[in-house]
C-alpha cells in the first residue's frame, strides 16, 4: 500500500511539473521561436537573436543619397519607397545616409539564423556600378549598392508572411532583377521597373 501510495505521489508531482509555467512545450517552442530577421514586429525590442535589431513599417533607400536634386528624374529614387507591412525585423541603418551605410550595414553572420545580409548591387562588377552610375548621375549608386540589409532568405512564397503580402523574388522588383539580380527574399510584391523609365 505504501509503494502504490508513493507512485501516486510522485505521478501527481510530475504532472504538477509539466503544467508548471515555464516547463510547457509551448513556452519551449516560443523560446525557440525567435523574432529573427523577417520577423512581424511592432517595435524594436521585438527583433532579437542577430546585431543590431531593428523593426521597420518602410524603407527610403535611397532619399537622402541624392546628388543633384533638380535633377527632374531625382525625385523618384526620393521617394522610393519598399514597404514592410506589419513591420520587419531587420539591422538599423539609421537615416540611411551615406555614413549610416558605411558604419551601420550589415555583414556576412550579423544576422543570425533567420537572416541573410543583402548588398543590392553585389552581383554586378565595379564596371558595371560605373556605368550604372553614369546613367544616373542624380543618385550616389555606389553608396546604395554598398547598404547592407538584412532580409529573410527564401525559396518559394511558402516560406514568406503571404498573410501580411510577401511573396519569395527579387529586392526591388522590375529594376534589380532587370539588371541581373536573381537572389530572392521575402518582399512585398511590389514593381519598381518604372525607376527604368527615370520615374
Amino acid at each position: 500500500m505504501q509503494l502504490k501510495t508513493l507512485l501516486s505521489v510522485a505521478a501527481a508531482g510530475l504532472l504538477a511539473a509539466l503544467a508548471a509555467p515555464g516547463c510547457s512545450s509551448d513556452d519551449s517552442s516560443d523560446g525557440a521561436t525567435s523574432h529573427g530577421v523577417g520577423s512581424s514586429c511592432t517595435s524594436d525590442a521585438d527583433c532579437t537573436g542577430y546585431t543590431n535589431p531593428k523593426c521597420i513599417s518602410e524603407l527610403y533607400p535611397t532619399k537622402n543619397l541624392i546628388l543633384d536634386p533638380s535633377d527632374p528624374s531625382a525625385s523618384a529614387f526620393e521617394e522610393l519607397v519598399i514597404p514592410f507591412n506589419g513591420g520587419y525585423c531587420t539591422n538599423d541603418l539609421g537615416d540611411l545616409t551615406e555614413d549610416d551605410i558605411k558604419n551601420k550595414s550589415c555583414t556576412a553572420g550579423s544576422c543570425g539564423d533567420s537572416g541573410e545580409c543583402y548588398q543590392p548591387l553585389a552581383f554586378l562588377t565595379e564596371d558595371d556600378v560605373n556605368s550604372l552610375q553614369g546613367q544616373l548621375p542624380y543618385v550616389n549608386i555606389k553608396a546604395f549598392g554598398d547598404l547592407g540589409l538584412c532580409l529573410e532568405p527564401c525559396s518559394s512564397d511558402s516560406d514568406c508572411r503571404t498573410d501580411d503580402g510577401y511573396k519569395c523574388g527579387v529586392p526591388l522588383k522590375g529594376l534589380l532583377d532587370f539588371l541581373g539580380e536573381e537572389k530572392t527574399f521575402c518582399m512585398i510584391d511590389k514593381d519598381y521597373g518604372y525607376l527604368l523609365q527615370g520615374g
